[in-house]
């Protein structure tokens, strides 16, 4: 009898201790997400503090360049339609950013 009781004892301690192992495992890889979100997080914020346009810094470039994005955007629906191109809402955008983003300065005299 006592041989069987002890068998027994060691397989639910086998199966308690997986159990463990496996919820620990979880829980870093939990753990590891988490801190490699929050230093995302923070090198995020430490790039827009250093972005800075003419007089202007931080977050409040993006309230300046929203309205540059929008007359890109429409710069690129008017070239696109003359040439009777049919693009995607997505590759406006895209074409719309990389205007905005590697031509600033033709669009600026363009919307202004």
């Amino acid at each position: 009898m006592g041989g069987y009781v002890g068998a027994l004892f060691a397989l639910i301690g086998v199966v308690l201790l997986y159990r463990t192992l496996k919820t620990q495992r979880v829980a870093s890889e939990l753990q590891n997400f988490e801190t490699k979100y929050f230093e995302l997080i923070k090198m995020h914020r430490d790039n827009v503090a250093e972005i800075e346009i003419k007089e202007t810094s931080g977050r409040r470039v993006f309230v300046l360049l929203v309205p540059r994005m929008r007359c890109a955007l429409d710069i690129v629906r008017a070239i696109a339609q003359t040439y009777s191109q049919q693009l995607t809402k997505q590759e406006l955008l895209h074409v719309a950013y990389y205007c905005l983003f590697l031509a600033l300065g033709q669009i600026r005299l363009a919307c202004s």
